[in-house]
C-alpha cells in the first residue's frame, strides 16, 4: 500500500466514543505526503503545515494504522493539476520554475539523478541549505526553505515550483482552499468588508463524514438539518462549560462554521442518495419502497389463476383471549393469496401462529375451496358468484421460506402447482398481494378498536388498551373487507388491454376475473375438497402409549389400536411411533397413516381431554404455555420451602447424631450390648409414647363431655367406652391409606 509520494490522511475511529472525539482540532488531523520509502523506515511531511519539515516514521506503525483505521490513502491528489504538458504552462512560468529548480536541485537530488537522502536528515539538511546560499549574494535561507516545502507538497516534482500553482490544473480537480473564502461574497461580507464563512477543506470533510455517519445515515431518520445542527454541537465546537453538571458546547460564530448548504453540497457530491437511504431505512425497506419499479407484474399473467401472489404480514392490531376477554393475546398474523391477472383475493388466514407452512396452507386450502360454506362457517351469507374463487392455480409467486423445499415439491407432485421463490423480505416482487394489505389497513384494520397506525410511534401502545375483538370476530371483520375489495373497490392505474377497453371492463377485480375467465383462461383445474384438505395437512410424529394414541399433549384412540392392543403392548415393550396428519384448526380428530392402506385411520379425542374438543392447536399451544409459565413461577416457591425442610431435617439429625454421640460416650457398651433386646427396648419405648399421649390428650379432653353409665348393675354385660387411643390409630391408618392412595396416582401420572 505504501507507495512514494501518496497522501496519507490521519483519521479518529469512527466507531470512538463521544468523548474521544468532541473536538477534532484536538486529534490533529494531518494529510501527509511519503517523500522517501527506506527498509524499516518512511520519510513523511505535513502538507496543511505551512512550517512543517520531513519527519521521520516506522513502516510498521504505519501499516497498524492501515489497519485499524487511524488512516487511509487518499484517491485524490490536490497537486495533480500540476502535472500537465509543457505547452500548457506560459513561458515566463517555466523560466522562473527551471531558474529556482537550479538553484536547489543539488539540495534534492545527487549528481547522478537519484534522491539526496542527507535533506531528510535533520543534522545535515541546514550543512547542505547554508552551501546552496553562498551561490547567492543575498541570504536566501528563507526563500530556500519555501521552496523545499512547496516542492515537497508538491508530490516532488519541478512544476511545483511554478508561481501561483494552486491556479494550475483543469477543471474539476478537487481544490485544496487555504485562507481566502471562495465563492461569491454573501451579502454580509459586502456589507461589512469582511470575509464571513468558512471553506470547505479536508479537515471540514472529516467533521461533515462523522456527523454523517453518526447522526444522518442511521436508523434514527433525523432530517438533515437536524443532523447539520448535531454535527456543528459535537464536531465544530470549542470546548464546553458545564452549568448544573451539564456539558454544554460552546460554539464559535455563524459566520466561522459551515453552512447547512454547504454541508449538503458537498454531501450530495460525494455521496449516492441510494446509500443514504439504505443505511436510514435499511437493504429491505429500501428494496420494498424505495427501489425503482420499471414494470408492472399483472403483465406476467395470462389470466386468471395463471400466476397467484401469497404473503403473510402481521396485522396491524390487537386480539383478546376467546378464553378470558380481559387478556390480550396479540396480534394475529395475516395470510393472503391473490391472483395476478385480475387482483382478486383468492383466500385468507387470519392466525396466531406465525408464518410458517402450517398457516400458508391454510389459505392456500381458502383459495383453492368453496367460499359460501367457508362463509357460512362463519356466519357470513353470500351466493357463489360473488366470491367465485375455488380453483387450483398454474403458479404460485412466495417468499423463499416456507414454500421451499419438501412443501413446493409436494404442491408440485400432488396438486400439480409449480412454485416460484422470491428473495425474502420482497414484498417489491409481489405488488398485488402486498397492496392488498395495505388496503385491509387503509380501509378496515387502523380503525378497529385495538387497530393502530403502524406509522404513528406509541399507537401500538394505545391500541393494547383498547383491543376487544376475539379471533373469530377479526375473521368475520376481514371477510367483509374481502368482499368489498373484490366486489365494489376500483382499482388505480390497472394496465387494461385492447380488448378489455373494446369491452369496457371496469376495473374492479370481479369484473377483470370474469372477462379473463371468459376470454383468456377457459375453466380453470379443481380439485375436490378433501383431495386438497388432505394434502396440504401438516404431518408429525404421535406416541403410542398405555394411555393412548399421545399427540402434542393431548390422548386420541382409533378402532385399530383397540383391535390389535396397541395400548397393552405399549404398556409391555414402551412407547411406539406412528405418522399422523393434523388440522391446526381443529383437535378433536388427528389422521393416522397405515402402512398398506390408501386411507387415513381417523382417531378421536378421548373423553379425559375432552375439554379441549372445540379448541383449535394455537388456544391449546397457548393454554399449555401458560400453564408451564404458571409452573416456573411457583417453582420458586418450591425450592424456598425444599431449601427450609431440607435445612430443617439436617438441623434434627445433626443435633440427634451428637446426643447419640454423647450417650455413647456416657455408657460404653460393646455392639453387641447394643442390639440386645430390641423388642424389649421397643416395649418400653412404646410404653413411654403412650403414656405421653395419655398426658396429652388429658390436657385437651375438657371439651369432652363425660358419657353416662346407662348399663344396670344387673346387665351381665359390659360394653367399653372408646378409649382416645383408639381414635387416635383410627386416624393413624386414614391418613397413611390417603397417603398411599396419592402416591399410587402420582405414579400414574409420571407415566403419562
Amino acid at each position: 500500500m505504501l507507495e512514494k509520494n501518496i497522501l496519507i490522511e490521519w483519521l479518529p475511529l469512527l466507531d470512538a466514543k463521544a468523548e474521544d472525539t468532541n473536538t477534532i482540532e484536538n486529534t490533529k488531523l494531518k494529510v501527509d505526503r511519503v517523500l522517501y520509502i527506506g527498509p524499516d523506515q518512511v520519510v513523511l511531511f505535513d502538507i496543511d503545515n505551512k512550517n512543517a519539515l520531513p519527519r521521520w516514521m516506522l513502516k510498521v506503525d504505519i501499516e497498524a494504522a492501515f489497519d485499524n483505521g487511524n488512516a487511509r490513502v487518499l484517491e485524490v491528489d490536490p497537486f495533480d493539476g500540476l502535472r500537465q504538458p509543457e505547452e500548457n504552462i506560459k513561458y515566463k512560468h517555466r523560466q522562473r520554475r527551471d531558474k529556482i529548480w537550479e538553484l536547489f536541485r543539488p539540495l534534492v537530488e545527487t549528481e547522478d539523478g537519484r534522491s539526496n537522502l542527507d535533506i531528510f536528515i535533520p543534522d545535515l539538511r541546514g550543512k547542505l541549505i547554508n552551501e546552496v546560499a553562498k551561490n547567492v549574494n543575498y541570504d536566501c535561507r528563507k526563500l530556500i526553505y519555501k521552496y523545499l516545502r512547496r516542492y515537497w507538497r508538491g508530490g516532488q516534482m519541478k512544476n511545483a515550483l511554478l508561481p501561483r500553482y494552486t491556479n494550475c490544473g483543469g477543471k474539476g480537480k478537487p481544490k485544496n482552499p487555504r485562507k481566502k473564502k471562495l465563492g461569491r461574497p454573501s451579502i454580509l461580507a459586502k456589507q461589512t468588508g469582511r470575509e464571513i464563512g468558512v471553506n470547505i477543506d479536508e479537515k471540514v470533510k472529516v467533521r461533515f463524514r462523522l456527523g454523517i455517519k453518526e447522526f444522518y445515515e442511521t436508523k434514527k431518520e433525523l432530517p438533515f438539518r437536524r443532523a447539520y445542527l448535531e454535527t456543528l454541537y459535537k464536531y465544530f465546537n470549542k470546548g464546553y462549560k458545564e452549568e448544573n453538571g451539564v456539558k454544554i458546547p460552546v460554539m464559535p460564530p455563524a459566520d466561522e462554521l459551515p453552512t447547512e448548504r454547504q454541508m449538503r453540497y458537498w454531501y450530495e457530491k460525494e455521496y449516492k442518495p441510494e446509500r443514504a437511504m439504505i443505511a436510514r431505512i435499511g437493504q429491505q425497506r429500501f428494496n420494498l419502497e424505495k427501489r425503482p419499479v420499471l414494470g408492472k407484474s399483472t403483465e406476467l399473467a395470462h389470466g386468471p389463476c395463471s400466476v397467484v401472489q401469497i404473503d403473510s404480514t402481521p396485522g396491524d392490531i390487537y386480539l383478546v383471549s376467546e378464553l378470558d376477554r380481559s387478556k390480550v393475546i396479540g396480534k394475529p398474523t395475516i395470510y393472503c393469496v391473490s391472483d395476478t391477472f385480475s387482483h382478486m383475493i383468492l383466500g385468507f388466514a387470519v392466525l396466531l401462529e406465525n408464518a410458517s407452512w402450517n398457516a400458508a396452507r391454510l389459505a392456500l386450502e381458502n383459495a383453492m375451496t368453496d367460499k359460501v360454506a367457508f362463509c357460512a362457517r362463519n356466519g357470513i351469507d353470500i351466493r357463489p358468484e360473488e366470491w367465485p374463487c375455488h380453483y387450483v392455480p398454474d403458479r404460485i409467486l412466495a417468499d423463499r421460506g416456507e414454500l421451499e423445499g419438501l412443501n413446493a415439491d409436494h404442491l408440485a407432485n400432488a396438486l400439480g402447482i409449480t412454485v416460484a421463490n422470491t428473495s425474502p423480505y420482497r414484498g417489491d416482487m409481489k405488488p398485488i398481494v402486498e397492496a392488498d394489505f395495505r388496503q385491509f389497513n387503509a380501509h378496515t384494520i387502523k380503525w378497529l378498536p385495538g387497530g393502530y397506525d403502524s406509522e404513528v410511534r406509541r399507537g401500538d401502545e394505545i391500541a393494547k388498551l383498547e383491543a376487544c375483538l376475539t379471533l373469530s370476530e377479526f375473521r368475520k371483520i376481514m371477510i367483509e373487507t374481502i368482499f368489498y375489495l373484490n366486489n365494489i373497490h376500483r382499482l388505480d392505474n390497472y394496465p387494461f388491454s385492447e380488448g378489455m377497453i373494446r369491452d369496457k371492463v371496469e376495473p374492479i377485480p370481479i369484473d377483470l376475473w370474469e372477462w379473463g375467465m371468459n376470454n383468456r383462461t377457459g375453466s380453470p383445474r379443481t380439485l375436490s375438497a378433501d383431495v386438497i384438505y388432505r394434502n396440504l395437512l401438516p404431518r408429525e410424529e404421535a406416541s403410542v402409549t398405555r394411555q393412548g394414541i399421545k399427540f402434542k399433549g393431548l390422548h386420541y384412540t382409533c378402532d385399530l389400536a383397540l383391535k390389535d392392543d396397541w395400548y397393552v403392548r405399549a404398556g409391555a415393550r414402551g412407547r411406539g411411533r406412528v405418522n399422523i396428519s393434523y388440522d391446526p384448526r381443529r383437535t378433536d380428530v388427528i389422521f393416522m397413516e397405515v402402512d398398506g392402506r390408501t386411507e387415513l385411520e381417523v382417531c378421536h379425542l378421548m373423553e379425559k381431554d375432552a375439554v379441549y374438543r372445540d379448541w383449535d392447536w394455537s388456544m391449546v399451544t397457548a393454554f399449555q404455555e401458560e400453564q408451564k409459565l404458571d409452573k416456573t413461577k411457583g417453582r420458586s416457591k418450591e425450592i424456598q420451602a425444599g431449601a427450609e425442610k431440607s435445612a430443617k431435617i439436617e438441623y434434627v439429625v445433626k443435633q440427634a447424631e451428637e446426643r447419640h454421640k454423647q450417650a455413647l460416650a456416657d455408657n460404653q457398651q460393646s455392639k453387641t450390648a447394643r442390639t440386645k433386646d430390641i423388642n424389649e427396648n421397643r416395649r418400653k419405648e412404646l410404653e413411654q409414647e403412650n403414656a405421653q399421649f395419655r398426658n396429652e390428650i388429658r390436657d385437651k379432653e375438657s371439651f369432652i363431655e363425660p358419657v353416662e353409665d346407662t348399663q344396670s348393675e344387673t346387665d351381665g354385660g359390659y360394653v367399653r367406652r372408646p378409649r382416645n387411643r383408639d381414635l387416635f390409630e383410627q386416624a393413624q391408618k386414614h391418613q397413611l391409606d390417603q397417603k398411599n392412595i396419592d402416591s399410587h396416582e402420582e405414579i400414574d401420572n409420571d407415566s403419562d
